[in-house]
């Protein structure tokens, strides 16, 4: 994601990816700041957002099982404090 795509990719983009039926996790990256927006398929077919945000934070993507911390998603990021 960049600030010119945000409202692309959360908006515009995902709605056509939540016709896919098999799509259960949604993920946008923030690459200015440790933040991570989850989007999660409920079993009544609506979604669930989650904002995850802070340096030591991670974030479970729970159809494949993995959790991973942002210090690897990050890596070699330069983050402006």
């Amino acid at each position: 994601m960049s600030p010119t795509t945000n409202a692309y990719d959360a908006g515009y983009k995902f709605f056509y990816y939540k016709q896919i039926p098999s799509l259960k996790e949604y993920l946008i990256i923030d690459p200015t700041r440790y933040f991570v927006s989850k989007f999660s398929r409920q079993i009544d077919n609506s979604w669930n957002i989650v904002d995850i945000n802070g340096q030591n934070a991670s974030i479970m993507i729970n159809t494949i099982e993995l959790e991973i911390p942002f210090e690897d998603i990050y890596y070699r990021v330069v983050i402006d404090k």
